[in-house]
């Protein structure tokens, strides 16, 4: 799955920016995978928790932040200013559906047809 410039490989694992491997711990990974797999719909705290760490930490959001810190240093070309891992307040974080960087909605990669942000043209139709 490939999201901008960011793309997942469940099968081996891997996680690559802009072409080049970027090295995730295996929690980091089941975070990155499951923000992804729902991308543009944020998911709950207790949901993201429950789901990479078990239903024992659904109340423990501590270790959730901790490691949206480290996983927006590895991927993010900002982190203070993200553009894919994303924080909704009071709910919970998403990953973005649609990248800044390339200004192509998801569906372009999922379709393999670019699809402009404010949608398509009238030529396009």
């Amino acid at each position: 799955m490939r999201i901008g410039e960011i793309e997942l490989n469940p099968a081996t694992r891997t996680v690559k920016k802009f072409g080049y491997r970027v090295h995730l711990t295996p929690t980091e990974f089941e975070l990155v995978q499951q923000l992804m797999s729902h991308a543009g719909r944020p998911i709950r705290h207790s949901r993201l928790l429950a789901a990479v760490w078990g239903s024992r930490y659904g109340l423990k959001p501590e270790y959730l932040r901790t490691y949206m810190c480290q996983l927006r240093k590895k991927l993010e070309d900002d982190p203070e200013h993200p553009q894919y891992l994303l924080t909704h307040s009071h709910f919970g974080y998403y990953f973005a559906d649609r990248c800044a960087h390339s200004m192509t909605d998801v569906r372009s990669v999922r379709t393999g047809f670019r699809i402009p942000l404010d949608g398509p043209q009238r030529e396009d139709l």
